[in-house]
């Protein structure tokens, strides 16, 4: 039997949700039937549940850890929550076309 994950208060994680891999971080591990992320939680010792929060929206959820991925750093351990953030996009080389449409490449900066 493969052993279980653990998660502590802190941990950098990442799930599945709607499709789409959210990213966030541990805010608490929950061991008994409580009311989290405006539910009931039905977790005990021996199946452990973990509340997290979105990086993005800050909305917490609750998961069991199997679908909890730990997110690595730089460095090979678990993420420090100072993870570098993508630019929204790559800028464009060279010279604006002109097609008389204003709108077509005004999202676009020239770089020479």
């Amino acid at each position: 039997m493969a052993r279980k994950k653990r998660f502590s208060q802190g941990d950098d994680v990442s799930w599945q949700s709607h499709g789409q891999n959210v990213g966030g971080s541990v805010t608490r591990k929950i061991d008994k039937r409580t009311e989290a992320a405006d539910r009931t939680v039905d977790a005990s010792e021996e199946e452990p549940q973990y509340e997290v929060r979105s990086a993005k929206t800050g909305k917490k959820a609750v998961h069991r850890p199997e679908s909890l991925t730990p997110k690595k750093g730089s460095d090979g351990k678990r993420g420090s929550g100072q993870e570098h953030q993508a630019t929204a996009r790559p800028l464009r080389r060279g010279r604006q076309h002109d097609c008389g449409r204003a709108g077509d490449m005004a999202q676009y900066r020239t770089v020479p």
